[in-house]
């Protein structure tokens, strides 16, 4: 018998309930990472008052910061052993936490310029925290809820696909939710949304525990030293976390530089505001579609092939006439059908390098190997962002003036070139990545078979 169905027979195939519960997570944790992702930066500058100088010096506080919470909290996840789970438990306890420091992010308390930036460094470092604290347990239970591949994949599908929904409601419901609760106050008006945000958040986070199963037993409690170990004779992961992190990056300069693109290089500043939602039904389209691709090509030539159609058209973007409106959303959408399939794959990936783990060190441990590939995906975004900022002002970029060609130039390279190099790298690690489907499978065979001999 294959170690593919002997690990679905042992644990049953996974239902389409358990998959959507699965997804009921990563969207309530959207509706806090998009909202911030988003409008943090505005509200914090435009609304609280706070310089975008201090901003901008917070968020690299904030990430470096995730450096040290991020392991930890793993290695604590890895520790867990409770009567709801090693995982699940977070979710149940931190949801409401996590909901509620949201929503003192996004509160203006009346204070002074050093009260505003202190009051604004202890809420938004604690709601990474909190973030984390439920995140990083939250990704590190699909491995434990099945190990069948195909599974896996439907499974991180429905949580990316139910992740873009939630991000496509913040984008789009948060500025009219503010301006119907607050009116003329826009501090009230984003508190409140927020609020709302929260209790979806809760609600979805309770969803999730309640429909969601850690099938897969847990041997023994992961030590420390344990861990780390596994973790750094984890080829896998390691590959895979390096790729995403280039990856992550170049998804975070695609969608930061739109708005510029459209404004200063195009000349329709309106078109912006219809183009995201085009990259990411695309992308939902894309996601989709990675079952069926995966299924017949494996996982590795799913995530080499979106890389190459990423890159691809984003180098006829960068070619494209800025008046050529029609070829600037095909190639857009093209990029958009692939540039989310690695959301899908990598997380994949990730959850298959816990088995790998196990088996090359006898130590599963799945807390510190979600918290690595977290904080790759963080520090994808800081960096990235950084980046953006940098190569405008390399290039001449003024805000709200006419552009230098070099400006425009730079803008446009920023929005294909600089994603398509990411891409390229991120492709030249994955094709070092050697856990193939027929070597994860043996892997599984092999691990219930050593199951079955201390049983």
């Amino acid at each position: 018998m294959g170690a593919k169905t002997s690990a679905a027979s042992v644990y049953g195939k996974l239902s389409s309930f358990r998959m959507m519960g699965y997804g009921l997570g990563d969207a309530a944790n959207n509706f806090v990472w998009g909202m911030t992702s988003v409008y943090l930066m505005f509200f914090y500058t435009d609304v609280y008052g706070i310089s975008p100088a201090a901003v901008a010096s917070l968020f690299l506080v904030a990430r470096f910061l995730d450096a040290i919470f991020d392991p930890i909290i793993g290695m604590i996840v890895d520790k867990t052993n409770s009567r709801w789970g090693r995982f699940r438990p977070y979710l149940l306890f931190g949801s409401i936490p996590l909901s509620v420091m949201f929503v003192l992010c996004f509160s203006t308390p009346d204070m002074g310029n050093t009260g505003k930036l202190v009051y604004a460094y202890v809420t938004y470092i604690l709601l990474g925290f909190l973030y984390s604290l439920v995140n990083i347990p939250y990704s590190a239970m699909s491995p434990v809820i099945t190990q069948d591949q195909r599974d896996r994949t439907k499974l991180m599908t429905y949580r990316m696909i139910f992740a873009n929904v939630a991000t496509l409601i913040v984008s789009y419901a948060t500025s009219p939710l503010a301006s119907w609760f607050g009116g003329d106050n826009t501090a009230k008006g984003y508190q409140y949304t927020v609020g709302l945000y929260a209790i979806v958040a809760i609600v979805l986070l309770l969803g999730c525990f309640k429909s969601t199963q850690e099938r897969i037993p847990i041997q023994k409690e992961v030590s420390t030293k344990g861990g780390l170990k596994t973790l750094a004779k984890n080829r896998p992961l390691l590959l895979s976390s390096f790729a995403m992190m280039l990856s992550g990056g170049a998804n975070t300069i695609f969608f930061a530089i739109p708005a510029y693109y459209f404004k200063y290089n195009v000349g329709r500043e309106d078109l912006a505001a219809y183009y995201i939602p085009v990259v990411l039904l695309m992308g939902m389209i894309g996601m989709a579609c990675v079952p069926f691709v995966e299924k017949r090509i494996g996982k590795k030539n799913t995530l080499q092939l979106a890389f190459l159609i990423t890159i691809v058209g984003s180098v006829c973007l960068y070619f494209t006439s800025y008046s050529s409106i029609t070829l600037i959303f095909i190639f857009s959408a093209l990029i958009g059908l692939t540039l989310t399939v690695p959301w899908v794959v990598g997380w994949t990936m990730a959850a298959d390098s816990v088995d790998y783990g196990e088996w090359k060190t006898g130590v599963r441990a799945e807390g510190i190997s979600y918290a690595s590939f977290s904080f790759a995906q963080k520090v994808a975004t800081a960096l990235a962002g950084s980046l953006s900022g940098i190569l405008l002002t390399l290039t001449g970029y003024v805000a709200n003036q006419a552009q230098t060609v070099t400006a425009l130039h730079g803008i446009a390279f920023s929005l294909t070139l600089a994603p398509a190099i990411l891409t390229l790298g991120a492709m030249v690690l994955i094709f070092f990545y050697n856990l193939t489907d027929r070597k994860y499978a043996e892997i599984i065979q092999e691990l219930e078979q050593r199951k079955a001999q201390q049983a």
